[in-house]
């Protein structure tokens, strides 16, 4: 469990997602913080000691990508990146870049919140029984994908099948997306692999 009043680092030009954001975290043990229009990204981070940062970078561009760039260079804080692209390619280069996640927008209020928690050690609720006990925090796709596939009760679920559940039928043939998350997920669970088009997780997490 993380101390009380953990901070969240919010970077988002926009007022009104601004605060909508901030009052996502309105009910969680948090303390959020904005990046004002003349800080610095470095003085952002020390004056508020993010242990988390939420970060808008729009369709995921050459500039929302140089924002991550920087956001990982200054800081060793888990960041949640929100993006308004519907390209699995873009959204891996978030993560290639410095996400610690990726949130399609527009976000779920409730689905963002549990995001920052899992990135911050929190435990979660999870399907048939407590959360899978881990060392290392869970990127909420992650637990999503755990989620699905423990639903199956051992059986393989189908990539186009967790794709469709994860992001939408728009990302049902993103399967390089897919796989950096099974890759990332498979370093620590015992995930089986039905010829490249499905998987199955018969439980069990480090």
């Amino acid at each position: 469990m993380v101390e009380d009043a953990s901070a969240v680092l919010v970077v988002e030009p926009d007022p009104a997602i601004r605060r909508l954001i901030t009052l996502t975290f309105a009910s969680a043990v948090l303390r959020v913080a904005n990046l004002a229009p003349e800080e610095s990204v470095e003085g952002a981070i020390a004056g508020a000691r993010a242990s988390a940062i939420v970060v808008n970078v729009g369709d995921a561009g050459e500039g929302g990508i140089a924002l991550l760039r920087e956001l990982q260079a200054a800081t060793a804080a888990k960041i949640l990146a929100l993006t308004a692209s519907t390209s699995g390619a873009s959204v891996h280069d978030c993560l290639r870049h410095g996400a610690f996640d990726v949130l399609l927008m527009p976000f779920d209020p409730d689905d963002l919140e549990l995001a920052v928690q899992l990135a911050l050690g929190f435990e979660a609720p999870f399907a048939a029984g407590p959360p899978p006990a881990t060392a290392h925090p869970l990127a909420l796709t992650e637990w999503r994908i755990l989620r699905l596939l423990g639903a199956a009760q051992g059986e393989p679920v189908l990539h186009r099948e967790l794709l469709g559940k994860l992001w939408g039928q728009a990302f049902r043939d993103d399967r390089d997306l897919l796989q950096y998350w099974l890759d990332r997920l498979g370093k620590r669970v015992p995930l089986v692999d039905y010829h490249g088009v499905g998987c199955a997780w018969q439980g069990g997490i480090e």
